[in-house]
């Protein structure tokens, strides 16, 4: 009997509400997936107006890339934190009465065809609540996106909403300062260059569509938090698309990269920790 693990893309495009929609399967094979997505945009529709069935397929694409540089299918779904995410994955068998084809229609018709609304299981992201802390006490975290205009820190800003590509935190104050973090504290190498890469997709994506300025920022965690940014493969592959790359551990990193966005917040650092 063969077995196959899969996953269900998810689209969630209103964070407020928590609405899920399922919009697609993968299925898992040895160096490749197996995408299918939803054909018909009027289930699509039923919940956002923003993403079109053209920008689905681009984030078909970007799946398959980074499976080439993560083919670990058990973390695969950890990559992804947007509008649209994938599950954990489940397993299936096949038996000899039954074909793959068959058996994934199955799976489509249960999952995709006619799902029911969902609400969305929110991660903890402990360098992004960290981050999130200090901005709000001291009056700098925004409410809501429209406080960007505030030159408030605001979470979660879409940059290519259709892509499922946010910002996990932007301020704007003429040029825009865009933050990412990037969490190393795990021994799953495939999980940390995904997920760097994913960094990496985001910043250069800011930087092509954001009018004006972009200052990006990496902020990070590692197990050896002393350890020379420049022998961390990962930080390497996101260097040349992040300005500045800062250890969460590092006061000296930490106080230039608090004193850049309080600066450009309009206000002073102070001690909020």
């Amino acid at each position: 009997m063969n077995q196959y693990k899969y996953s269900i893309i998810r689209l969630s495009p209103d964070h407020v509400k928590g609405e899920i929609i399922n919009v697609g399967i993968i299925i898992y094979l040895n160096d490749s997936l197996d995408i299918r997505t939803l054909q018909q945009k009027n289930k699509i529709q039923a919940i956002t107006k923003n993403l079109t069935l053209e920008s689905l397929q681009d984030f078909t694409e970007d799946l398959n890339w980074l499976y080439q540089l993560n083919t670990d299918s058990e973390n695969f779904y950890k990559l992804f934190s947007g509008s649209i995410v994938i599950s954990s994955p489940g397993m299936f068998t096949l038996r000899e009465s039954m074909t793959y084809e068959k058996q994934v229609d199955i799976l489509f018709e249960k999952y995709v065809t006619s799902p029911r609304l969902q609400k969305r299981n929110t991660q903890n992201k402990r360098i992004i609540t960290q981050l999130k802390n200090i901005f709000d006490k001291a009056g700098i975290l925004g409410r809501d996106l429209s406080d960007i205009s505030n030159h408030r820190v605001v979470t979660n800003y879409p940059i290519a909403e259709g892509e499922g590509i946010y910002a996990e935190l932007l301020l704007k104050n003429g040029a825009y300062h865009l933050t990412e973090t990037l969490d190393l504290r795990t021994d799953n190498n495939k999980q940390k260059t995904g997920e760097s890469a994913l960094k990496a997709i985001t910043i250069s994506k800011a930087k092509s569509i954001l009018s004006g300025n972009v200052n990006s920022f990496v902020i990070y965690a590692s197990v050896d938090s002393q350890q020379d940014k420049k022998l961390i493969p990962q930080l390497n592959l996101i260097d040349s698309y992040a300005d500045s790359i800062y250890n969460i551990n590092s006061m000296e990193d930490m106080s230039t990269y608090y004193d850049h966005i309080f600066n450009a917040a309009g206000t002073q650092m102070k001690n909020y920790n």
